[in-house]
C-alpha cells in the first residue's frame, strides 16, 4: 500500500508545471491574468470545474491534487452499453466489451491492482478478464502500464502503444527519468503493437481511431470511438495525457496537441469525454450520479459543442503554465 501511495503521489505530481531550477522563474503576470480570463470565459458555465482543475488547482495547489487522487476504491460501473469503468481513485482503467473480446485502456499500477481492482471489477460486471484481447496504453507512465505483464499472463492480450512511447518505456526499463519511481522500470512491458497517427483498431464491431498527441509523454496516445446508451449512439474521446508536463518544450507540445484534438472532436462531433484519472473527467462524481440515474441525461455526455471547448480550455491552461514560468511569449 505504501508503494501505491508513493506512486500515486508521484504520478499526480507530474501535472506540476514549473520545473525545478536554481532560481524560481519570474511569472509573466499580465499573460497569466489574460490567459486565465480567456480560459475561464471559454469554460463558463458548464466546464468551470475543468478550468479550476487544470488552470488553478494543478498549478497553484498541486498538493491538493495528490489528496484528491490518492489510492482508494471506486465502484466498477457500466457507464455505457459496452463501456465500463474498472479503475480506482488514483488512476482509471476502462474496458470496452465486444462479442470478440475486451479492449482495456491502461492497466493501473501493478499486479496488485490487476488482482485487486481490474479482475474483480470485471467479474462484478459479468466480464471475464481472460477475454481481454488488447490493452491500449494511453501513455508511458508506470501507473498506467504497471499491470500489463500480469494481464498478459492472464489473457494473452496484445499491448498497444506508439513508437515514441515504446521508446520511452524501453528507456525507463534501464534508466528511469529523475523524479519517477525506479519500480516502474521493473514492470515495463516489452514492445508489442505499435500504432501511428490515423491508424485504427477494430474488434467485435468497435473501431478505435488513434491520434498521437505528444506533451504529457513523447508519444501520448489519444482515441475516439463510438458507444451506445440504451442503444442511443454517442461518440467518446479519450485524450491520453491531460496532466501538465514539466518542461517548456513538452508544455508547448501539450497545448498544440490539445488544440489539434479539439479540432478532431469538432469534426467528428464527439459528445462524450472520459479520462485516465478521475480528477480529469470527474468520474468520482459521475459514477455516483450514474448509480442514481432515473432520466435520460447521462453525466459523461457533455454535448458536441462542449467537447471541443473542454480540450481548448486545457490547451489554454498549458499556456498559463508557461506564463507562470515567464516564457509564454517566447
Amino acid at each position: 500500500m505504501m508503494k501505491r501511495r508513493a506512486w500515486a503521489a508521484i504520478g499526480a505530481s507530474l501535472i506540476v508545471s514549473v520545473a525545478l531550477a536554481a532560481e524560481p522563474p519570474q511569472p509573466d503576470a499580465k499573460a497569466v491574468s489574460t490567459l486565465l480570463t480567456k480560459a475561464r470565459t471559454l469554460a463558463w458555465p458548464d466546464l468551470y470545474t475543468t478550468y479550476v482543475q487544470r488552470c488553478i488547482t494543478a498549478q497553484a495547489y498541486p498538493q491538493y491534487v495528490n489528496d484528491l487522487q490518492r489510492p482508494g476504491a471506486l465502484p466498477a460501473t457500466r457507464v455505457f452499453d459496452q463501456l465500463y469503468f474498472v479503475g480506482e481513485n488514483a488512476v482509471s482503467a476502462w474496458a470496452i466489451n465486444t462479442p470478440e473480446g475486451i479492449i482495456l485502456f491502461d492497466a493501473l499500477n501493478g499486479p496488485e491492482d490487476v488482482a485487486g481492482t481490474i479482475v474483480p471489477g470485471l467479474k462484478k460486471l459479468g466480464l471475464d478478464a481472460s477475454r481481454i484481447r488488447y490493452i491500449v496504453l494511453t501513455h508511458a507512465h508506470g501507473d498506467h502500464y504497471g499491470g500489463v505483464n500480469a494481464l498478459k499472463a492472464l489473457s494473452g492480450a496484445r499491448v498497444v502503444s506508439t513508437a515514441l512511447d515504446w521508446q520511452e518505456i524501453d528507456r525507463q526499463r534501464t534508466r528511469m527519468p529523475e523524479g519517477l519511481p525506479a519500480e516502474w522500470g521493473k514492470l515495463a512491458p516489452e514492445r508489442d503493437m505499435t500504432v501511428a497517427e490515423g491508424d485504427t483498431l477494430s474488434l467485435g464491431g468497435v473501431q478505435l481511431r488513434f491520434y498521437v498527441t505528444p506533451g504529457h509523454t513523447p508519444g501520448t496516445l489519444s482515441t475516439v470511438f463510438d458507444v451506445t446508451d440504451n442503444r442511443k449512439p454517442h461518440r467518446v474521446a479519450l485524450f491520453g495525457g491531460l496532466g501538465l508536463p514539466r518542461t517548456e518544450t513538452a508544455l508547448r507540445q501539450y497545448s498544440a496537441s490539445l488544440e489539434r484534438f479539439a479540432g478532431v472532436a469538432r469534426e467528428l462531433k464527439v459528445d462524450t469525454v472520459i479520462a485516465n484519472h478521475q480528477t480529469q473527467d470527474d468520474s468520482r462524481v459521475k459514477l455516483e450520479e450514474l448509480k442514481w440515474r432515473t432520466d435520460e441525461a447521462h453525466p459523461y455526455v457533455l454535448g458536441p459543442s462542449a467537447v471541443p471547448r473542454f480540450f481548448e480550455v486545457q490547451a489554454i491552461c498549458g499556456r498559463v503554465a508557461l506564463a507562470r514560468m515567464g516564457i509564454a511569449s517566447r
